[in-house]
């Protein structure tokens, strides 16, 4: 586990739930982080979707979505929802405004988009 993420520290993942640190080889970083999961997606429109997780079951409890031809608007509705700013951490904020740049841009160009 350390070779994967060689920063975290063996206490820290002592003191996460088993579920967490059990998974923690298949799970993104970010979730250890942020009880937040984000899926960017475009076709016609960029797609943010948010899942978090509950803080006693660590199972994805709620679902918000954001939709529109623009990662601005993304951007400034995310801003808005309270519950989203007070759980992202900064890193998961810069993460998820480059992808919603590079979702515009290949909605722009007509090309595939893959989230990193």
């Amino acid at each position: 586990m350390t070779a994967i993420y060689p920063w975290i520290s063996r206490y820290f993942l002592n003191d996460a739930p088993r579920k967490l640190s059990g998974n923690l080889a298949s799970t993104r970083l970010s979730i250890l982080i942020d009880p937040i999961y984000c899926i960017i997606s475009n076709s016609s429109y960029i797609v943010l979707i948010i899942y978090s997780t509950d803080s006693l079951s660590n199972q994805y409890t709620r679902c918000i979505r954001f939709r529109s031809a623009e990662a601005k608007k993304i951007s400034q509705l995310l801003q808005l929802h309270e519950y989203i700013c007070s759980n992202l951490s900064v890193s998961h904020s810069m993460y998820i405004g480059i992808e919603l740049m590079k979702a515009e841009i290949a909605m722009i160009l007509r090309q595939q988009f893959a989230q990193d």
